[in-house]
């Protein structure tokens, strides 16, 4: 009987340590779309492609992976490094290029504050 309660106990405090380190990881969101955030100012990325690059602004500080407000120039697509352009003849606050891959820039519009 000694022996069955003891189990008993075990089993129980495995199941709410399980749960408990279930239950405290965050998913990961599911946004909307692609997305930059350069000097506090979201863009959301589209499939455009941009011909013409000005001058670097740029770099991509973080990757996130948490719907958590976070500082710095971040993104939820573009890894470390991505490097920010403005675009020929474009204002920066109407929209900015994201370097995809190396010569592959996408239009990136601007979308509000970020975090606002």
């Amino acid at each position: 009987m000694r022996k069955s309660k003891s189990m008993l106990t075990i089993i129980i405090l495995l199941i709410t340590s399980v749960m408990t380190i279930a239950c405290g990881k965050q998913p990961e969101p599911d946004w909307v779309s692609d997305f930059v955030v350069y000097e506090g100012n979201l863009y959301e990325v589209t499939q455009q492609k941009v011909e013409q690059v000005e001058n670097k602004i740029g770099e991509i500080d973080k990757l996130i992976k948490d719907s958590a407000i976070h500082s710095g120039n971040i993104s939820n697509t573009f890894p470390e490094g991505t490097v920010l352009y403005s675009i020929v003849n474009v204002e920066i606050q109407e929209a900015i290029a994201v370097e995809a891959s190396e010569g592959e820039y996408l239009q990136a519009n601007f979308n509000g504050q970020y975090g606002k």
